[in-house]
């Protein structure tokens, strides 16, 4: 399915691809992992879901991944924050559904613009991503990923461990049992620091990291969490 084209640009030079898909209901924006796009897998199958259920969506690419502007390993956390800002003001206030890296985004965008984000569903958060950054160490597959200076000290200003006890958005988790690249853990902390009721975990046995073949199931878990 096709979505109508945006460009927009969250500062001067740089763009970010985003496709739109219209919808009667409230909307969702749809935030991808580190070295993946707005045309992933779980993308693909959430355009179907929200036809389905009349919602609103745009997806988009954050800047040094996919059609967007910018190179990878090179853009700071705050910068992925403004990506989603941008797309917010186009999109309005909306449900925030973030896989992997996307949902650490997601979850620190909720607090700068809560007025604008309705709902946080989070995929296989990558909770413990920012102190690997700060070490340059590994993560998730084999190789290692190699930060910008800027892309560290940009990193430095986020305090993770304080992330969760200021969430207000209510929120949606899904965490794999079986995930290797992010600990269960990390998510079902940040869960429980949660300082509301209004907030829903889920977390499937066979599930890794990527919950691809769970993804249909997330979606109507996360529609019958929000409606």
């Amino acid at each position: 399915m096709q979505g109508n084209p945006l460009r927009l640009s969250p500062a001067p030079g740089e763009i970010l691809v985003v496709d739109h898909f219209p919808g009667t209901r409230g909307g969702l924006v749809y935030l991808h992992g580190f070295s993946a796009s707005r045309l992933g897998d779980k993308s693909q199958m959430l355009v179907k879901f929200a036809a389905q259920v009349d919602r609103s969506l745009h997806r988009f690419d954050f800047r040094g991944h996919g059609d967007s502007t910018g190179t990878e390993g090179q853009t700071t956390l705050s910068e992925l924050i403004a990506d989603i800002h941008c797309v917010l003001d186009q999109a309005g206030p909306s449900i925030l559904l973030g896989s992997s890296l996307g949902g650490l985004v997601a979850s620190w965008a909720s607090l700068t613009r809560p007025e604008m984000v309705t709902g946080l569903a989070l995929v296989a958060p990558a909770f413990g991503f920012l102190p690997k950054i700060h070490r340059q160490e590994e993560f998730g597959d084999p190789g290692q990923f190699n930060f910008s200076p800027r892309v560290i000290e940009d990193a430095r200003q986020y305090d993770e461990s304080a992330l969760a006890g200021q969430i207000s958005a209510k929120t949606f988790l899904v965490h794999g049992m079986r995930d290797e690249t992010v600990p269960v853990s990390f998510s079902q902390r940040f869960f429980a620091d949660i300082p509301h009721d209004d907030k829903e975990i889920w977390l499937p046995e066979d599930g890794d990291h990527r919950l691809n073949e769970h993804f249909p199931e997330i979606c109507r878990r996360m529609e019958r969490f929000f409606s």
